[in-house]
């Protein structure tokens, strides 16, 4: 063990500043190698934690507020054996309605204008005869970005001034969309 600002080999602990080998651990603005644990403000390595601080490393896990982790793969609350983030939206919990919705009758009727039935999770993963190189899905939201759809609605894609317009997709519902495709448009 090794007090503030000091350093310990494997299997040790150290104080605030300090840093500890594998399966050590340490204080607030400390680090710590496979297996240990950081305070506040402090990293860990694989499969360690840090309380506010960050965690990095497969199978690192965020164990406090203010924290984040980032193993292979990066990002906030990524990583092999990471946890954090929310879960991507799914087709028929969250993104099926708001297309029942908004995009009814005309891609909901069973005969789905311009060959597109939002009824059906398949007809979204088919490939887009308007948007080379992305899927009926992804095509989707960008149409809806750009005000071309809902088509008759008036919609702009700009939520903010399609607010007082029920038919046009609010933030929150562009936003699902996003996360949908953005998460490999679940099922």
């Amino acid at each position: 063990s090794a007090g503030d600002g000091g350093s310990a080999g494997d299997g040790g602990s150290a104080g605030d500043g300090g840093s500890a080998g594998d399966g050590g651990s340490a204080g607030d603005g400390g680090s710590a190698g496979d297996g240990g644990s950081a305070g506040d403000g402090g990293s860990a390595g694989a499969g360690a934690s840090g309380v506010g601080g960050a965690t990095a490393g497969s199978g690192g896990s965020d164990a406090g507020s203010g924290g984040s982790s980032a193993g292979q793969g990066g990002g906030s609350g990524a990583g092999n054996g990471g946890s954090g983030g929310q879960a991507s939206p799914s087709y028929a919990h969250d993104i099926k309605p708001i297309l029942t919705q908004k995009c009814a009758p005309c891609h909901t009727s069973g005969s789905g204008s311009g060959s597109l039935n939002f009824n059906n999770y398949s007809d979204t993963q088919e490939p887009s005869k308007v948007c080379n190189g992305k899927t009926k899905g992804e095509c989707a939201l960008l149409r809806i970005q750009a005000g071309s759809m809902p088509q008759g609605k008036a919609c702009t894609g700009d939520p903010q001034k399609d607010a007082a317009k029920p038919g046009c997709l609010t933030a929150e519902e562009q936003s699902k969309l996003k996360a949908w495709i953005d998460g490999e448009q679940q099922p």
